[in-house]
């Protein structure tokens, strides 16, 4: 009898955790809001609210609905899996078609398992599959935009940028008084002069070539970097399968001045201790401090 109750204890619905609570992050920065959740090789998104866009997709939360554009770095299931579900929310929630770009040697194998789940599901998933390449730009309204750059996977992938549009007082003018400042501009002379400032870096999986052949990836306000493997063992196996060991951040750490870095990607092999500790001890204060670990 003992036997007979204690596996009907086994058997008996678990109390399910909230996932809200347990897998997704939602973080916020002085000008930057978002919601994220990153385990290398089970799930990784970025979904930014205020911007309507997100760097991949996981799982295909429904809230990703909201996002205007998609930018996927690569196809890995991981990254990318929860387009079938994000398609079929989109189609029951009767949206607008969402744009979803990606590397372009991807799009005809992806827009083939559209069709496939298209077809099992009897409904057509609002998705347009827009084929990109390093060095495309889409405007994000009048003052930002999104641009590719190259990153360095095992399969086709692609890094985005997101910079800010300012105005800059051109150099010949600078060191004139306000009052003088002002009356050239009553006079409707060109003072100014837009510039691009890189706000944030999205990497997506890559491996540690990606900072040596970007450098504005070191001057980013934001950069969310990948980091998959932070014990000495897997350190020739990070470079082989495309990724960043912790090891290759602490040898640039002087050349990192972005105000805040966000680590994703860590090997679901090690412990939430065990990554902090890592990070904490190897890395310099100066940027550990600056530091953010996705566990």
């Amino acid at each position: 009898m003992k036997f007979f109750f204690g596996c009907l204890k086994l058997l008996a619905p678990t109390k399910v955790k909230p996932l809200t609570k347990e897998r997704i992050h939602h973080k916020k920065w002085e000008d930057l809001e978002f919601q994220f959740f990153s385990v290398g090789g089970e799930e990784t998104f970025f979904y930014l609210p205020q911007k309507k866009i997100a760097f991949d997709v996981g799982r295909g939360y429904p809230f990703l609905s909201g996002a205007k554009s998609i930018f996927l770095s690569h196809c890995h299931a991981d990254h990318v899996g929860g387009l079938v579900f994000l398609g079929r929310t989109l189609a029951l929630q009767k949206k607008r078609k969402t744009k979803v770009f990606l590397p372009k040697e991807s799009q005809k194998e992806m827009e083939r398992i559209l069709k496939i789940w298209e077809k099992v599901e009897g409904k057509n998933f609002p998705l347009t599959f827009i084929p990109w390449e390093a060095g495309e730009k889409l405007e994000l309204g009048k003052r930002a935009k999104i641009q590719a750059f190259s990153t360095y996977h095992s399969i086709p992938s692609l890094g985005y940028f997101i910079y800010h549009k300012v105005e800059k007082l051109k150099e010949e003018y600078q060191r004139l008084s306000f009052a003088q400042i002002a009356k050239l501009k009553e006079e409707g002379v060109s003072l100014t002069y837009e510039k691009e400032i890189p706000f944030l870096a999205y990497t997506g999986d890559t491996s540690v070539k990606v900072l040596d052949s970007h450098p504005e990836l070191y001057q980013a306000k934001y950069l969310i970097l990948e980091c998959t493997f932070i014990d000495e063992k897997h350190r020739d196996l990070a470079f082989k399968q495309g990724h960043i060991h912790l090891d290759d951040i602490v040898e640039r750490a002087n050349y990192f001045q972005n105000e805040q870095i966000l680590l994703f990607h860590f090997s679901p092999r090690y412990s939430p201790k065990e990554i902090q500790f890592q990070i904490s001890s190897k890395l310099p204060a100066t940027l550990w401090e600056r530091v953010f670990p996705c566990l």
